[in-house]
C-alpha cells in the first residue's frame, strides 16, 4: 500500500543481470564511478581509476552509464519512500498519544467534577 504523499519509485529499466551486478557492487561504488567519469578521466590516467573503483566496476559502469544512473535513481526514491513510512508512523503515533492525553484529561477534569459537592 502507498499513501498518496509517499514518493513514487521510478524503476530503473534495466537487465535483470545488469541489476544484481550493480546490487553486488553497491550504490557508493557505481556514484563514484559515475562520478569520475566525467572529464576527470582524461586528466586522472586510466590506471588511477582502475585503483580508485577497480576494473570491474570500471567495465560495468562506463558502458551502461545511462542503466546505472537509473538504478541510482531507484535506490534512493525507495530510500526516500522508506523515510517517507517511518515520518507517517511518526505523525500516527504523535496524534495517537495527544489524544490519548487529551482523553485523560478529560477523564480527570470530569471526575473531580463529580467528586465536588453540589
Amino acid at each position: 500500500m502507498r499513501l498518496p504523499w509517499w514518493t513514487k519509485i521510478r524503476r530503473a529499466e534495466i537487465d535483470a543481470n545488469l541489476r544484481e551486478q550493480f546490487e553486488a557492487l553497491g550504490e557508493t561504488l557505481i556514484s563514484l564511478r559515475l562520478a569520475t567519469l566525467a572529464p576527470a578521466d582524461q586528466m586522472v590516467g586510466a590506471q588511477l581509476q582502475n585503483l580508485v573503483v577497480g576494473p570491474l566496476v570500471h567495465s560495468a559502469v562506463s558502458s551502461h552509464q545511462t542503466e546505472a544512473a537509473a538504478w541510482l535513481r531507484e535506490k534512493r526514491d525507495i530510500q526516500k519512500q522508506r523515510e517517507d513510512r517511518l515520518e507517517t508512523v511518526e505523525w500516527a503515533i504523535l496524534i495517537f498519544a495527544i489524544v490519548a492525553a487529551i482523553v485523560g484529561i478529560i477523564q480527570i477534569v470530569g471526575s473531580l467534577f463529580q467528586q465536588c459537592p453540589k
